[in-house]
């Protein structure tokens, strides 16, 4: 079930068998999630709003999928990209994090002065471009 909770804590956890997860506590009380990727998403999402996937079986509670959509003043805004974080896209949010140093990085040095923000951001994505194609 698709809905929207505000994260407020989390903790690390281990299953009977040894796997890790992680426990988010919620203003619905307290979910766990399996997926490493979307637990790392919602560790950054301390003390907002996020749109989740939530499935309940048994008395068990869990986070299956994080959306990407933003939730102002309990109104949701949906982009028109790949609408949520899985294992499938874990490495995209990677290579957008990597972009992003890079643009903080370089958007005020003498070098990008007279440059549009756009053409700082396309050369940090395509440094990044071509990092994994140096590394693949």
């Amino acid at each position: 079930m698709k809905t929207t909770l505000t994260i407020i804590s989390f903790e690390p956890k281990v299953t009977k068998m040894g796997k890790p997860y992680w426990r988010f506590n919620t203003n619905e009380g307290w979910l766990s999630c399996f997926d490493s990727v979307v637990s790392e998403q919602l560790k950054l999402k301390i003390n907002q709003n996020v749109v989740v996937e939530k499935q309940e079986k048994d008395n068990f509670k869990n986070i299956t999928k994080i959306y990407d959509e933003v939730v102002v003043d309990k109104v949701m805004i949906t982009p028109n990209y790949p609408n949520y974080i899985t294992a499938e896209n874990k490495h995209l949010t990677m290579y957008v994090s990597y972009a992003k140093d890079i643009f903080i990085n370089i958007i005020d040095t003498e070098q990008a002065k007279g440059i549009e923000p756009a053409g700082v951001m396309k050369l940090s994505t395509d440094l990044v471009k071509q990092a994994m194609k140096e590394l693949s």
